[in-house]
């Protein structure tokens, strides 16, 4: 792992990028880690929460359905550069929001911006294995995960310090584009130019790619849950526990991180399959620790959930660009917009499992998706 980081962060090409995932996790973070905040103020019911929630993947879907056509025209690194400094405007608008459709108009804009800026960083990391003949996805995806935990840890201590939703956002958004404009723009601005061209703007999945966009669907709608509900559920636990709130999504991301900066190496010594099943195991597990209801027992369950998810979704992502008839773009552009949507539809399911049963019982079908993933996997491999 030692050896990887350092080549990582020794090429600034590489380090921007892996920086773009961070920026795009430590925003969610700091809007998950306030939710809480938002219910309380709006005084939403969990369904209420749950729907409006919808508006997030909507604006996700709606931006991933064309955003290829622009990254075609105009190169991955300059559509990376516009939706991370739109992401970071526009999620200052939930958290300042006074209405519930200030609210929803506030998250469709910010799932736009995600959505868009999910495929681009994507499709610039991929740009630059291409182009370096290296593998650098899983490294990119624990920087994602880095940024999580970073985001949580600092948003819990806002909470703590109690410092105002509205101030934290708007100072994350001028320091973040002075971080894009400063630094990262001139490593990232002329990246993917190579991809451009007038192909189709989304690809259905293939036969072979639906087996792994299951899994992608499975993994990322339960890591959308956990970052949306773990807070919800840690402070109902704990009693309107503030400071515990964040902790459950912090733990599990720093198990991401951990997973994902070991995950060259595991991979290339254990294959995709093996990896695919007992991360599904690990994260079965986590899954009964999570609803034991105890909230350190429920944190160490997220964890564990982490350490499981880690390693699956780059390992679909490589094995999608490896799909015989398909080329590596559009098989990681159809299977990534579908684990991307689960990631977003995820919180709004949970919400409605939680409105109808209890917020347990929506952890529980987390459980379920990841023994899909366990019993599915060899066949979705076999596919390639």
């Amino acid at each position: 792992m030692i050896s990887n980081l350092k080549k990582f962060l020794g090429n600034p090409a590489f380090l921007s990028t892996g920086l773009i995932f961070s920026i795009n996790s430590i925003l969610f973070s700091f809007w998950v880690t306030r939710l809480p905040y938002v219910k309380d103020k709006l005084q939403l019911s969990e369904g209420e929460l749950g729907l409006v929630l919808f508006f997030l993947p909507l604006g996700a879907i709606a931006a991933m359905s064309v955003i290829s056509r622009y990254i075609q025209k105009w190169g991955a690194g300059r559509v990376t550069i516009v939706t991370s400094a739109f992401f970071c405007v526009t999620m200052i608008v939930p958290v300042s929001a006074v209405s519930v459709w200030m609210l929803a108009m506030g998250l469709f804009m910010g799932g736009m911006a995600s959505g868009a800026m999910d495929i681009a960083m994507n499709a610039v990391a991929a740009s630059l294995e291409k182009q370096y003949k290296t593998v650098i996805m899983s490294t990119c995806h624990g920087f994602f995960s880095l940024g999580g935990m970073v985001g949580a840890f600092i948003g819990t201590a806002m909470i703590g310090l109690k410092i105002h939703p509205l101030y934290q956002m708007i100072t994350a958004a001028v320091v973040l584009l002075a971080v894009l404009w400063l630094y990262l723009k001139p490593h990232l601005w002329l990246t993917g130019q190579e991809d451009g061209g007038t192909g189709p703007a989304f690809v259905m999945p293939t036969k072979p790619l639906l087996g792994l966009a299951l899994i992608g669907v499975c993994i990322m709608l339960g890591e959308g849950a956990i970052a949306d509900w773990s807070a919800v559920y840690i402070e109902e636990l704990t009693y309107k526990g503030a400071y515990l709130a964040g902790l459950g999504y912090a733990g599990f991301s720093m198990s991401m991180t951990i997973g994902r900066f070991w995950g060259d190496s595991i991979i290339a010594r254990l294959g995709a399959l093996k990896i695919v099943r007992a991360g599904s195991i690990l994260a079965i597990a986590g899954g009964l620790l999570v609803i034991v209801g105890i909230p350190w027992i429920t944190i160490g369950g997220f964890m564990l959930m982490g350490l499981g998810y880690s390693c699956i979704v780059p390992v679909v992502f490589s094995a999608s660009s490896q799909v015989k008839g398909v080329s590596p773009s559009q098989g990681i552009a159809a299977v990534a917009t579908a684990g991307f949507s689960g990631f977003l539809i995820g919180p709004v399911l949970i919400g409605f499992i939680a409105e109808s049963l209890s917020l347990g019982a929506g952890f529980i079908f987390l459980i379920v998706l990841a023994m899909i993933s366990l019993f599915y996997a060899p066949r979705a491999f076999s596919l390639k």
